[in-house]
């Protein structure tokens, strides 16, 4: 009896780097000592397309399933199968399964960026503006390309003249300052006043009680 031809069956867990391939026996004919396996990213199986370890892969007789592993993403693999009897003989190649595997997610976006504070003699660049900082100096730079601005219209400014600032006049300075110490003396004797008045008005009104109890402590005639 001639070697029963293998069913290839569609993979399952399929993923970025890998998926299960499937097959099975049929019934009758001569029983497999082993299986052939062949995967490949060419339907036809040219030379050189082979998956690393997967060209003519012995498996067990026993073995319906293996997992195929280190694949590139969103790529499309092809298997098939071939029974193996005594004396190396194999029978005439299953049906071929194709399978991609699962594409890789897109990168995430990148973070907006702030802006970079350098310090002296650090060259930013920004909206296609290169900037070298001087020492000493923190200048501060979005990095993020920025929008095209409309060139204004330039304008002429005439310069300002500022008169120099006329010197100190020493006498108008000794002026002041007599004035201030006229005012300081003048605030000094109010003070000392205000506290003699005080000083008058409680001694008066000690008095008063002093005469009120002398004057009620007299018998009356």
């Amino acid at each position: 009896m001639a070697l029963n031809t293998p069913v290839a069956q569609a993979a399952t867990d399929v993923s970025q780097v890998g998926f299960k391939a499937h097959w099975m026996i049929p019934p009758g004919g001569d029983n497999p000592t082993g299986l052939r396996l062949d995967v490949s990213t060419d339907v036809n199986f040219a030379a050189g397309t082979f998956v690393p370890n997967f060209e003519n892969r012995l498996v067990g007789a026993g073995v319906v399933a293996m997992d195929i592993p280190g694949l590139a993403a969103g790529t499309t693999y092809h298997y098939r199968l071939r029974s193996e009897g005594a004396g190396g003989a194999t029978s005439t190649g299953s049906n071929v399964i194709s399978v991609t595997t699962t594409a890789a997610a897109p990168p995430p976006p990148p973070p907006p960026q702030s802006p970079v504070v350098g310090i002296g003699n650090v060259l930013l660049v920004s909206g296609g503006m290169t900037f070298v900082g001087p020492p000493n100096t923190i200048p501060l730079v979005m990095l993020q390309p920025q929008p095209a601005q409309p060139t204004p219209t330039p304008t002429v400014s005439q310069p300002q003249h500022r008169p120099p600032a006329a010197p100190p006049d020493p006498a108008e300075e000794a002026r002041q300052r007599a004035l201030d110490q006229a005012a300081e003396r003048f605030r000094q004797r109010i003070h000392w006043w205000t506290n003699l008045g005080l000083v008058a008005i409680g001694i008066l009104i000690l008095i008063v009680i002093i005469v009120a109890i002398i004057w009620g402590g007299r018998p009356s005639l």
